[in-house]
């Protein structure tokens, strides 16, 4: 028989969806088909305009249309049933049987009218292979063997609809008396037309009624967890989610509520939950503070869950040498909400001897030291009084030390009942986990019965007390593990009342396998987020039932001589859950690298860790795709993180002259933090040569700007690559080419060029002013030659000795 995924049908399904028999062809037209919990294949028959309703005996049946509730998670293509006992599957003696019989069509017709059937078997069920030979079993002799008390038409039902339908059979109608021996029985409902089944579905009811037996001892593990949480900008419980979940009707409140009121109940408490309170300091709402209080002051055994219930055994198998754990809180830790509220008031003077503005005279000091034994206060003396001192400053208490902040230790500190205990993720455990286990602290450790074997010649359900390849070991009960899930995720009562039904009879069954030898089951509740209504409605139903009675969890000791051996079955997280921590821890190297551009670098890489801690929670194992979305989202802060470092739009550059410095700038995005990085050039060719690279701070929401040095070797055309770097020289992701024209001796030639042109106008210059000397010398001597006149030579001399006056 073929099984739909668990996700395919809706919680308070599931246990039937493995109990439903396949149906037959209809009319030799359609083949009918199973999945998961029913079979069933539509029939072309027109739609009825009313619902008909039929009785056997005294069986009281109402039907009516609902919201689709469990049509989302039904098999597609398939019709289904699904049968929910009320009260837990609970049938008082002298009391009816009601049932809520759910019918999803979830093919593309009409489903036309049939026929509901409700069958309840006399004999009780009384060993673990009977109980899971009817409910796995699609054998028509055993529905043969049942009798019929409720049989009546249903409506039409539209394809995508669903329809429950709510049936009443009193006592007279079942088949067994108020006084028989309490136990379960056998229950089916069956869908049908003619003489074909459309759809089955197999449950079990329990009859109420005096258990003259010794009880089978429950030891119920809750866990109370911080929930999946992966958050690097609220990596802890924030204020308002701390508000909510504390508050009356709070998930958290309701989870507390429900374990107090069980004080057997075993609680596993997640350090992240205390810290996230404490790390608040006097900001922590008052609901919160109350509530850890409430904690604290618990009845119950209580254990330390791994901080954000990280799977130990992922860790282990992906090939950690030590468990990931949170060292430093600093992040989250606000001083002013840890300083004394005396301490931060404003300072009050002390009053001290002052002189009055109107007389003179001085007004005692309160803590003055002065003799008054005679009654005459010593300042009080002429002496005080005819001194003209000057008026004494107000005095300030000195300034208090800081209080101390708290420590990661004192943060997750709790009065733990039980050290030691290490509770892998369900059928996940391999032996050579084991031996890290111990290396990490564990001295007992909690198993499923799909990761420990029974002994080979038991006969009965033995007890969870086992020594497990040398561990003192419970082994939990698989099948109430899921009941327990079921239940405390139910959305509606009828999800709730089949889970119940199934806790109800599978304890009902162990009790009467070996009536007056009582053993200790365990069940375990699921490690994600569940509501803590369904919870406590749970507990106090386990508690109320007369052949179970709560317990404590016990391990066995090392004198415990009944203890019985129990061998490993490895089983394995899966490579989804080795590719998340891969994506983990790849993020919080990379956190640790980035975060040394900051002036606080664990500022940075702690929230990320403390959040990548939290991406490796156990109950991620439920929510696959929710669990790569928060790696993802872990992934994506970081990546965000390292591009707002970005360098300027530069492409191209000319460099000119050999030594020279390349102009750069540099961006800083991140919010409220200054960052300091190394700026590098590297060659492509032998054209340049760069030198080391230069530091460069950049403020919050700012450019800076650097040079690099740079040294021209040749002419031409070639690209440099610049890299951004942290402090330490690890690259970052901001990087890129820049192409540069080279004229590395375009310097010396502009030299060159302006000296040999200075040179030409000085020498231009100098033989202007020769030419010019010689062309006045040249004047001169032919005014000589041509003078006449007496006087002419007496005028010469005159000229000759005024120039040779000026030189």
């Amino acid at each position: 028989m073929d099984h739909a995924p668990r996700a395919a049908v809706p919680r308070f399904l599931r246990a039937c969806a493995r109990r439903v028999v396949p149906a037959t062809l209809l009319a030799s037209l359609l083949a009918l088909g199973v999945a998961g919990g029913a079979s069933a294949a539509p029939t072309s028959q027109p739609a009825a305009a009313t619902t008909s309703v039929a009785t056997v005996g005294n069986a009281v049946v109402g039907t009516a249309a609902v919201e689709p509730r469990a049509i989302a998670d039904a098999p597609d293509d398939q019709v289904s049933i699904y049968a929910a006992p009320a009260d837990g599957g609970l049938v008082q003696p002298g009391g009816p049987l009601v049932v809520e019989l759910v019918v999803v069509n979830k093919t593309d017709a009409e489903l036309a009218p049939a026929q509901l059937e409700l069958s309840v078997g006399s004999s009780t069920i009384d060993t673990r292979f009977a109980l899971d030979a009817w409910n796995e079993s699609s054998s028509e002799a055993e529905l043969d063997r049942l009798d019929l008390v409720a049989s009546l038409g249903s409506g039409p039902i539209a394809a995508g609809e669903t329809t429950t339908v709510s049936v009443s059979v009193p006592a007279d109608g079942l088949p067994f008396e108020a006084a028989d021996d309490f136990g379960p029985r056998p229950m089916a409902a069956t869908l049908a037309s003619g003489d074909s089944k459309l759809a089955q579905a197999r449950s079990t009811i329990v009859l109420n009624g005096t258990a003259a037996v010794e009880p089978t001892l429950v030891s119920t593990v809750v866990p109370i967890t911080s929930g999946l949480l992966a958050d690097a900008d609220e990596p802890l419980l924030g204020v308002d989610t701390l508000l909510e979940q504390t508050a009356p009707g709070g998930r958290l409140d309701e989870i507390l509520s429900a374990v107090e009121a069980s004080p057997n109940a075993t609680v596993a408490i997640d350090p992240r939950l205390l810290a996230s309170i404490r790390v608040l300091g006097s900001a922590a709402p008052e609901s919160a503070i109350s509530w850890l209080d409430r904690l604290t002051a618990l009845k119950n055994q209580t254990f330390e869950l791994p901080f954000a219930d990280a799977s130990l055994t992922l860790q282990s198998q992906w090939g950690a040498q030590q468990p990931l754990e949170v060292t430093n809180f600093d992040f989250a830790i606000d001083p002013a909400n840890f300083a004394d509220p005396a301490d931060t008031a404003t300072p009050t003077p002390t009053p001290t001897a002052t002189e009055t503005t109107d007389t003179g005279t001085t007004t005692p000091s309160e803590d003055s030291d002065a003799d008054t034994s005679n009654g005459v206060d010593a300042s009080a003396t002429p002496e005080a009084t005819d001194a003209e001192s000057p008026t004494a400053s107000p005095t300030e208490e000195p300034e208090p030390l800081a209080p101390p902040l708290p420590t990661a230790e004192s943060l997750v500190s709790f009065p733990y009942s039980m050290s030691g205990v290490v509770w892998p993720q369900a059928g996940t455990v391999q032996s050579t986990d084991l031996d890290k286990f111990r290396g990490w602290g564990g001295e007992s450790i909690i198993l499923d019965d799909t990761n420990a074997g029974v002994s080979a010649d038991a006969d009965f359900t033995e007890s969870a007390q086992a020594t497990v390849a040398g561990w003192n070991a419970v082994v939990a009960e698989k099948i109430l593990d899921d009941a327990f899930d079921d239940a405390v995720h139910a959305t509606t009562d009828e999800e709730w009342n089949e889970a119940a039904t199934r806790i109800a009879t599978l304890l009902a069954v162990v009790t009467r396998e070996l009536p007056y030898e009582p053993r200790t089951l365990v069940g375990t509740v699921t490690r994600d987020e569940f509501d803590g209504e369904r919870l406590a409605q749970t507990l106090q139903f386990v508690d109320g039932l007369s052949w179970a009675a709560t317990t404590p969890l016990t391990f066995p000791g090392d004198d415990d001589t009944d203890r019985r051996e129990a061998s490993l079955i490895d089983g394995s997280v899966g490579e989804t859950a080795f590719n998340r921590m891969t994506g983990v821890m790849q993020t919080i190297e990379r956190a640790q690298v980035i975060s040394t551009i900051f002036d606080d670098p664990l500022d940075y890489s702690d929230p990320v860790r403390t959040a990548g801690v939290g991406a490796l929670s156990t109950g991620w194992a439920n929510d696959p795709p929710g669990a790569q979305t928060a790696v993802s989202g872990l992934r994506d802060h970081v990546t965000y993180t390292e591009s707002n470092v970005q360098l300027g739009d530069t492409t191209e550059a000319l460099i000119v002259g050999r030594d020279t410095e390349l102009p750069l700038f540099v961006s800083n995005a991140v919010k409220d933090r200054k960052v300091t990085v190394l700026v590098e050039l590297r060659p492509t060719t032998g054209a340049v040569e760069t030198g080391d690279a230069v530091a460069l701070s950049i403020e919050p929401n700012s450019m800076s700007r650097v040079g690099i040095p740079i040294t021209a070797i040749a002419n031409g055309t070639t690209y440099v690559t610049v890299n951004v770097m942290t402090p330490e020289g690890e690259p970052l992701a901001s990087t890129k080419q820049i192409r540069l024209d080279v004229r590395a001796e375009w310097e010396s030639i502009a030299i060159l060029i302006a000296s040999i042109g200075l040179a030409v106008l000085f020498i231009a210059g100098l033989v202007r002013t020769i030419r010019r000397r010689r062309a006045a010398v040249a004047g001169d001597s032919s005014d000589d030659d041509t003078g006449a006149g007496p006087d002419a030579g007496v005028e010469t001399d005159t000229v000759d000795a005024t120039e040779s006056t000026k030189e």
